[in-house]
């Protein structure tokens, strides 16, 4: 992994990180979990075409919610609406730059 310059804030993207494993959680400034209640990720999924059993699978072969969580320096709330989402990760933003500056 190339070397940020001082001050830069890098976001990586890992939707399975905690799946990973304890190695994994290791090293990383800040770590976010984008959450929501398991019926709401449920309901998006069947609304995006996936069969409800299959969405079911794919839950359950993921972490927790709870180990999720556990992991997180910043939890964003993702049960609302997208202003709601885009506010919140608007202001972890801002919190994240203001420690880097």
């Amino acid at each position: 992994i190339a070397q940020a310059p001082t001050g830069a804030v890098v976001v990586y993207d890992m939707p399975l990180l905690v799946e990973q494993g304890p190695d994994a959680l290791t090293g990383w400034d800040h770590i976010a979990v984008v959450d929501c209640p398991d019926d709401v990720r449920l309901g998006r999924l069947v609304a995006r075409g996936m069969d409800a059993d299959d969405a079911h699978r794919r839950m359950a072969s993921q972490a927790t919610r709870e180990e999720r969580i556990a992991v997180a320096d910043t939890v964003i709330d993702n049960s609302r609406d997208l202003a709601s989402l885009t506010g919140q990760v608007d202001s972890l933003w801002d919190r994240l730059r203001g420690a880097g500056a």
